[in-house]
């Protein structure tokens, strides 16, 4: 994850943080308070990861089920919406509310999967993929299961990554 200069040299990359081996960051999108979420899938596990403008790990939420894929975030009213999905089932709409710690979804297969979900007041646009093309859709989406999630908090002065420390 990069952090980029704001003038000077603008969209010139100031610093980094480097991830271990087989750790890899993706489907970055603010928080607007200051920090950002990405997912993060390392080996075959994934989380929902919410860091500091610095690079400073703040909260890990697990995915809470074994084989789950996750991409595709956005946020809209502290909530992180993501595309999902598990063996059998087509993806679908994940929310996770980062106030209560409590992750929901959708049950039901829906016709083109749900990707790229964005709230739009009290519906959401999302992408479907069909065989002979891709539309734009939309839903007002109805979650039939909550999971509390299972998070991490690491001791920030632990983090050995800084985008501060890079000149």
């Amino acid at each position: 994850i990069s952090k980029l200069s704001e003038n000077g040299n603008k969209g010139a990359e100031i610093c980094t943080v480097e991830f271990p081996y087989e750790v890899f960051p993706n489907s970055i999108t603010d928080l607007g308070d200051g920090t950002f979420a990405y997912l993060k899938k390392e080996k075959l596990n994934w989380s929902i990861c919410v860091s500091d403008l610095n690079g400073n790990l703040l909260k890990e939420y697990k995915a809470p089920y074994e084989r789950m894929v996750m991409r595709n975030l956005s946020f809209d009213d502290g909530n992180i919406y993501f595309s999902y999905a598990k063996p059998g089932k087509m993806p679908d709409l994940g929310k996770l509310n980062i106030s209560d710690n409590l992750y929901s979804f959708r049950s039901d297969d829906i016709s083109g999967g749900v990707y790229y979900p964005l709230a739009n007041g009290d519906s959401l646009i999302y992408s479907g993929s069909f065989y002979k093309m891709n539309r734009i859709l939309t839903m007002k989406p109805e979650f039939s299961e909550s999971v509390p999630a299972e998070i991490n908090e690491p001791d920030i002065l632990e983090n050995e990554s800084s985008l501060d420390e890079l000149p």
